[in-house]
């Protein structure tokens, strides 16, 4: 019993450990890369920030602008705050206890809540966050709402290594274990996979995207490799 049990666990070990070579070898089917995401999460194997997040790590200021001053359940003015920023989860507080979390997609879309449980004050906020910038607007159970301005305090990095210049019909990109339909225009980072379908797929690499990449259907591409 307890040899078919180490046995059992010895196989799940090397079980993992080819999954994760057939991961960075970009040797996995399209479809089971969602998957085999999560799984190298849960292990600790994949960086936890995802190189098309890094431009937003660092520290935010939040600033709140009613469209009126008060409504009938209380003041609608929300004090600036600080919010900090970790692999697109984006965390911190206005005024002296009134929490904010909220998260945002790697290309800039911003959604997040004012307030939890606890506090007499909820609501929400929605943005779009680009080169250190942000502007979008906010409500909340005052009966309150207004703009919402965020500005970055550090310097913006963003690794970009490339961009797609025109797609075939039915390509996908599979970043962080998530697959999307490829788009001219697209932003390219360490790590992200293209996969041709139909049609040819032109890339530019580089920092001034001057070095091309054709791809014909049934290619495959791994930035950074």
């Amino acid at each position: 019993m307890a040899k078919g049990f180490f046995l059992g666990l010895l196989g799940l070990f090397f079980a993992t450990v080819l999954m994760l070579f057939a991961y960075q070898l970009n040797m996995l089917p399209a479809s089971v890369y969602p998957f085999a995401y999560k799984i190298m999460q849960a292990f600790s194997f994949i960086a936890p920030v995802p190189p098309a997040l890094e431009k937003f790590e660092g520290t935010w200021v939040v600033t709140f602008t009613p469209t009126r001053p008060q409504s009938d359940l209380g003041t609608c003015a929300i004090p600036s705050g600080l919010l900090r920023t970790h692999a697109g989860a984006f965390t911190g507080n206005v005024g002296s206890s009134v929490p904010i979390k909220a998260s945002t997609t790697d290309d800039g879309r911003l959604t997040g809540v004012i307030g939890n449980g606890s506090t007499l004050r909820k609501g929400t906020l929605v943005a779009y966050i680009e080169k250190g910038a942000g502007q979008g607007t906010w409500k909340d159970d005052f009966e309150c709402e207004g703009s919402v301005l965020l500005t970055k305090q550090q310097l913006v990095t963003d690794p970009i290594q490339g961009k797609v210049v025109s797609s075939g019909d039915d390509s996908i990109l599979v970043r962080s274990g998530e697959l999307r339909s490829l788009r001219p225009g697209m932003p390219l980072y360490r790590g992200d996979i293209i996969e041709a379908h139909s049609g040819t797929v032109l890339l530019g690499m580089g920092a001034a995207f001057e070095t091309a990449v054709n791809l014909t259907p049934s290619m495959t591409y791994k930035v950074g490799q």
